[in-house]
């Protein structure tokens, strides 16, 4: 059977995994991808968006290839896209239409509501998409666990399957599927995930919600072997000849024993530079040397914030500042880069708690601090505590299900009319130039509200310069002028096929 993948944005691992798993049955794979130039969290234009919007053209595209299903991949931040894109689609042509991904498994009940949507895949798909095509043509496929089914006005709800708990059974991801469509960067700079699922269950991650779906359906964190990573690793390599390697696991390495076989043979067969995603509550001394031997440039520590009240009580993140000031004076000992993330708008955080949370990572000096607005994922504990607290209104839910609330700068009010950007420009540029600033110099920066106020006023696109200059130091300049290269590369194109 043909079936049609529509992404937006970026690569997307999970639809390379589908990919190369109904290929290996015997059925057809097709990718429409969407840049959406303009209309991402960043770099927003109306203007711009619709003189780069290649949406007609690849519904065109749809239909010369007039596959037997085509498949949605949606993303709470992409969700209302891909429902337009699905109704213009469905405006042409008759072909069944599913959506899977991390929206679809939380809130099934609500896109399943959508006239353009006739399917939804709850939770990995694999195994549920390949049964559904075998069993296309007979009255089996109305009992594929995972997926939900519209049949006249009846909404047919199968039970959920258990996690594949052997990764190394899945084929390598599809790759070609996503580089005949994408800048060259890509394959320069590639993904690869070792693992899936994380062993924590922050307040305002998806895993938080994705766990509760599958309690009682086998292990939830599950990881591939060393000999099948690297194999996938040494044909991309073979094939590709990238530059730098991302390892995307929520947490890179967790097992030491894993990590020491790994990096003694990723540095004699692979020796590409690295990125990598860590906790400090999980890594000690002798992983970061390992990493550091085998290549890591860089670090990512999502800790959110510098307060451990904030992260014990509304974030359910439980390290110590102990533990990051040990894990970071190791870093910096070893001189391997780390990035820290911060979260703005986090409720119940008060003016108070920001400064706190500047004192301690001007303490820490990461090599790079990343800042964003609070995002609402569906069905994650995070909404609960925000309605308590006053943040939401108490009937946000279909906002939130539907993929309309705010992105990452959030623009949405609150019940007492307070716009939650404000916070955003008062203190992202301070958490962004903090790496450049000598420490002292910094503290005497937070201590003064006059001295805040000099970067209260400057441009908020002055961030990204900053952020530029950061990650030069930090040895991973090449993102922002690959992003850069990317939109160039996609702009050519749409007005070419214009």
């Amino acid at each position: 059977m043909k079936v049609a993948f529509i992404v937006s944005e970026d690569d997307s691992l999970g639809v390379g995994y589908l990919s190369s798993y109904l290929k290996k049955l015997g059925h057809e794979t097709f990718l429409i991808f969407d840049p959406r130039l303009f209309e991402r969290f960043f770099g927003q234009n109306m203007l711009l968006s619709r003189l780069f919007n290649i949406e007609e053209k690849n519904v065109e595209e749809i239909e010369k290839i007039n596959p037997d299903i085509i498949a949605f991949s949606a993303l709470t931040s992409n969700y209302q896209w891909s429902l337009r894109m699905a109704s213009k689609i469905k405006a042409k042509m008759g072909t069944p239409i599913i959506f899977g991904g991390f929206h679809a498994t939380m809130v099934p009940d609500v896109v399943i509501k959508n006239d353009c949507v006739d399917m939804v895949c709850i939770g990995e798909g694999e195994e549920p998409f390949a049964e559904l095509l075998k069993n296309w043509n007979n009255k089996k496929k109305y009992k594929t666990r995972n997926i939900w089914f519209k049949k006249g006005k009846k909404i047919i709800k199968n039970e959920i399957r258990s996690l594949i708990q052997n990764l190394d059974s899945l084929p390598f991801p599809d790759k070609e599927i996503f580089y005949e469509k994408l800048p060259k960067s890509y394959r320069r700079n590639t993904f690869i995930i070792t693992s899936r699922g994380c062993p924590f269950a922050c307040s305002y991650c998806g895993n938080n919600a994705l766990r509760k779906i599958y309690s009682g359906k086998g292990c939830y964190v599950r990881q591939r072997s060393v000999d099948n990573v690297i194999e996938e690793l040494l044909q991309i390599k073979r094939k590709y000849k990238p530059k730098h390697i991302f390892f995307v696991d929520d947490i890179f390495g967790v097992n030491i024993r894993w990590l020491r076989e790994f990096i003694g043979k990723y540095k004699s067969k692979v020796g590409l530079q690295f990125t990598c995603n860590g906790h400090f509550k999980l890594f000690t001394e002798e992983s970061i040397a390992l990493l550091k031997s085998g290549g890591c440039k860089l670090i990512t520590f999502g800790l959110q914030s510098g307060s451990e009240r904030i992260r014990n009580t509304i974030l359910n993140r439980h390290e110590k500042n102990s533990d990051v000031e040990r894990i970071s004076k190791i870093c910096h000992r070893l001189k391997i880069n780390f990035s820290m993330d911060y979260i703005i708008n986090i409720p119940k955080e008060k003016e108070e708690d920001i400064l706190e949370s500047l004192k301690f990572y001007n303490k820490i000096k990461p090599n790079v601090v990343n800042i964003y607005g609070l995002l609402y994922l569906p069905k994650t504990e995070i909404i609960e505590t925000a309605k308590k607290a006053g943040i939401l209104n108490k009937n946000i839910d279909d906002v939130i299900n539907n993929g309309q609330f705010g992105l990452y700068i959030n623009a949405i009010l609150t019940t007492r009319g307070e716009n939650l950007q404000e916070n955003y420009r008062k203190y992202a540029l301070l958490f962004s130039i903090l790496p450049l600033i000598p420490q002292k110099l910094m503290e005497k920066v937070i201590n003064s509200q006059r001295l805040r106020n000099i970067f209260v006023c400057m441009p908020i696109l002055f961030i990204s310069l900053i952020k530029i200059i950061v990650l030069a130091r930090a040895g991973t300049g090449f993102l922002p002028l690959t992003l850069f290269r990317n939109g160039l590369s996609f702009a050519y194109k749409a007005i070419r096929i214009k």
